[in-house]
């Protein structure tokens, strides 16, 4: 839960930690689940990639977390709100793409909820 908005929109200057060409990246979300797995999300304006480097990352923190036995998932997430004062829903986002086990998918129209709860019924054991 956000618990100063205030302080969420506060820039934060990444510029002194540059090591070569890598930067520093973010995550728009992430949820650590019970002990089992890990879900990570990147939420982009109408379509807007996500950039390279990021998305190596990601990728790689998803395979790394896989092979130390847990379970990882990356979503790549839409939104449509053109209107910077208005606040996104990142529930409602409709899933692009998502990362699983080594490959990339194609979402099929659902939003972030939807996938989310999925994962967490398939880490479960419940029928999906």
């Amino acid at each position: 839960m956000i618990q100063s908005w205030d302080r969420l929109n506060q820039r934060i200057d990444y510029s002194g930690l540059t090591f070569g060409s890598i930067h520093p990246t973010d995550t728009d979300g992430e949820i650590e689940y019970h002990n089992k797995a890990w879900v990570f999300f990147e939420i982009k304006y109408n379509g807007k990639e996500v950039p390279y480097g990021q998305l190596l990352a990601l990728e790689r923190k998803v395979n790394d977390i896989a092979r130390g036995g847990k379970e990882a998932v990356f979503f790549i997430a839409d939104h449509f709100v053109s209107d910077v004062s208005k606040v996104v829903d990142a529930s409602r986002c409709l899933v692009r793409k998502f990362y699983y086990k080594g490959k990339e998918y194609d979402g099929d129209g659902s939003d972030l909820k939807a996938y989310i709860n999925r994962f967490i019924g398939m880490v479960d054991g419940l029928a999906v």
